[in-house]
């Protein structure tokens, strides 16, 4: 994890520099949210997400690399969300993106842990 957080960290200044001098990229956004998530910068790792999808709703990382997509960036902003204790924002992402028939009382421990499981299944498929 610490290997992670260090790349993700080294990947922030260029991107920063970046989205700088050309502010509606959603390619260094995404970026920017990916690296925060990383490093556990949650907050901002929401803002640069919802910014992404709200300027493109089916945004992929193309042609770079069109596996990254839209769901990566609703993965982690849901993750972001349950990192910050913002249960109900992560299950509204997880229901609009995932899993529209998962629902949990995420106001309790036992919805809660649901809803982290179901956030590990999505990350590991």
């Amino acid at each position: 994890a610490e290997l992670r957080q260090s790349h993700a960290g080294l990947a922030e200044g260029p991107l920063t520099t970046y989205l700088s001098k050309v502010s509606d990229s959603d390619d260094a956004k995404a970026g920017l949210a990916l690296a925060y998530h990383a490093q556990d910068k949650f907050e901002d790792a929401i803002n640069m997400a919802e910014e992404v999808l709200s300027s493109d709703p089916t945004w992929s990382f193309s042609p770079h690399a069109p596996g990254i997509n839209y769901l990566d960036l609703a993965l982690i902003l849901a993750d972001s969300y349950y990192e910050t204790a913002e249960f109900s924002q992560s299950l509204t992402v997880v229901q609009q993106y995932f899993d529209s028939n998962f629902v949990v009382d995420p106001d309790t421990p036992e919805g809660r842990k649901q809803l982290a499981d179901k956030l590990e299944n999505l990350y590991t498929g």
